[in-house]
């Protein structure tokens, strides 16, 4: 067993190197106490989950006072790592700012639901997915969807069999749409083009919610069209939500334009029609001649400098930011239920341990103090003994950039 010296309990200190950080004390007073086994990870040795409350995220940092604990000026907890999916369809979307984006509710339809052919029917009907889903905007061409929603972590989102989902899903996107800098005050007419269906709803002036595109329904790549235009200036942007629901396999698309209009502007030749390859090249998802006609006629796709979070959002966890370099992932010390995860970061970050139970597939993530360090020291408890474990160290920089390492596989002890 490893002997350690206490210096401040206001926060973890070790008089070892860092290779070697100490064991909490209330596991070390557990050890001394004569848990049956000896060292940490001997047969028999115990852990009171209880007891570990207080020692999330602490860390062997030498010398420094709880004077000095600096915060991350994010709350890593409030969107768990496994349970964020950033841009799911892809496409080189651009990173947002902790402001702009798009949030996205996900709803499937079950093994105990009909086939459903209006988005309202997959958003009031439908399991309704833990996970939460960001967009920096709504620019998806034309193109296959064949890897499902994945987070950062890895999890898949899957139906009730257990496959991956990608089929007969809706989701409901809330943002504020806004001018970005440069664009001119004015009327705008919008746009969707989806496969399959949408509908779009604004808050006016009043307050009362208005429907304003309603292109729902199965079908391929079809271009809806608003039914009134809008007005919008620097001051004046409107608090949105447009639903979207996927069919069948396997073609997706949804693309938010507008344009400037007045009195004089003619009705959009388009507004309605639809194809597979019609908008763009189904297999390239490149633009073809009638989506460029748009583009020559004043249309534009919503660039991310035009969508806002609602404000219940907070901010968008898929923001661009510093992300910590992770090295030296270990498993300190151990015992049949209980594991202390340690690694270092090249810069101060706050930290999180994802586990995955590789028997059942069950995964969790800790709860962070969002305290900054460089040295990382995670007690994870609850676990099965023999049970065969991936760990995986998550740490976020002060500004949200974020990293996971690869994966530590571990066989608790019986």
């Amino acid at each position: 067993m490893k002997t350690f010296t206490l210096k401040d309990e206001s926060i973890l200190m070790s008089t070892v190197p860092v290779r070697a950080p100490l064991i909490a004390p209330a596991i070390l007073l557990l050890v001394l106490a004569g848990c049956a086994g000896g060292g940490a990870g001997g047969e028999g040795a115990s852990i009171d989950a209880g007891a570990t409350d207080s020692l999330q995220g602490e860390s062997p940092v030498e010398g420094i006072s709880a004077e000095e604990i600096k915060f991350g000026q994010y709350d890593i907890n409030m969107y768990p790592l496994n349970k964020v999916v950033c841009d799911p369809f892809g496409g080189g979307q651009q990173q947002p700012t902790s402001s702009q984006g798009v949030k996205g509710t996900l709803f499937y339809r079950t093994a105990i639901h009909p086939r459903w052919y209006e988005v309202a029917k997959y958003i009031n009907l439908g399991f309704q997915s833990s996970q939460e889903i960001f967009m920096s905007q709504l620019n998806l061409p034309t193109r296959k969807f064949e890897l499902g929603f994945s987070t950062p972590t890895g999890d898949k989102i899957k139906d009730d069999d257990g496959n991956v989902l990608i089929e007969y899903f809706g989701m409901r996107f809330q943002t504020v749409i806004k001018l970005a800098e440069g664009q001119e005050a004015g009327m705008y007419q919008l746009a969707l083009l989806s496969d399959d269906g949408t509908v779009m709803r604004i808050r006016d002036e009043n307050g009362v919610w208005k429907t304003i595109i309603n292109n729902d329904g199965d079908h391929p790549t079809k271009m809806g069209c608003a039914s009134e235009a809008i007005y919008m200036s620097p001051e004046r942007e409107y608090l949105s939500e447009i639903d979207y629901y996927q069919g069948p396999r396997y073609h997706i698309s949804l693309v938010a334009m507008w344009r400037k209009v007045d009195d004089n502007t003619p009705a959009e030749v388009e507004c309605g029609k639809s194809g597979n390859n019609y908008f763009f090249n189904e297999n390239t998802s490149l633009p073809r001649a009638p989506y460029n006609g748009l583009l020559s006629r004043g249309w534009t796709a919503l660039v991310p400098a035009n969508y806002a979070l609602a404000q219940q959002a907070v901010f968008n966890p898929c923001k661009e930011g510093t992300a910590p370099v992770i090295s030296n992932l270990d498993i300190n010390e151990f015992g049949p239920t209980y594991a202390f995860v340690y690694w270092e970061t090249d810069i101060p970050a706050s930290s999180q341990v994802y586990s995955l139970n590789l028997s059942n597939g069950e995964s969790k993530l800790t709860t962070s103090d969002n305290v900054l360090r460089t040295r990382h020291l995670l007690p994870i408890t609850d676990l099965t003994p023999g049970t065969l474990y991936e760990f995986r160290a998550v740490s976020y920089s002060d500004d949200y950039g974020h990293a996971v390492s690869e994966s530590l596989t571990f066989r608790m002890p019986q």
